[in-house]
């Protein structure tokens, strides 16, 4: 979850929104900022990602978390290292739905909306 205020909460399961989650606070850009941010040209954005994505829907997120709450209990000082960053590559495709990229771990993620 990505609050207008740069918070977010990065929860194990949509199902349970008051257990097991990191929160922390976040900074996003877009375009060619996002790829220079994850380190692309993009050049070879287009190569890893396809020639069909549109650099005005490709954000890059920055996340740093500051507490860690699992089973009911704060693991912070455990779970989190001082000054940790998670990065991420969001892209939007045009159908509405977005795919997230954690370039450091390289894993992929499809995300969708929150049904209201």
């Amino acid at each position: 979850v990505f609050n207008e205020d740069n918070t977010f909460y990065w929860y194990n399961s949509f199902e349970n929104l008051k257990d097991n989650y990191y929160r922390g606070e976040y900074k996003h850009r877009n375009g060619t900022e996002a790829l220079a941010d994850m380190g692309y040209t993009e050049e070879e954005f287009t190569k890893e990602f396809g020639s069909d994505i549109k650099l005005e829907n490709v954000y890059s997120i920055d996340l740093k978390p500051n507490y860690a709450f699992m089973s009911g209990i704060d693991i912070t000082t455990v779970e989190l290292n001082e000054n940790e960053t998670w990065w991420y590559l969001l892209i939007i495709k045009n159908d509405g739905t977005a795919f997230g990229y954690n370039k450091t771990l390289d894993l992929k993620y499809n995300l969708m909306k929150k049904a209201e």
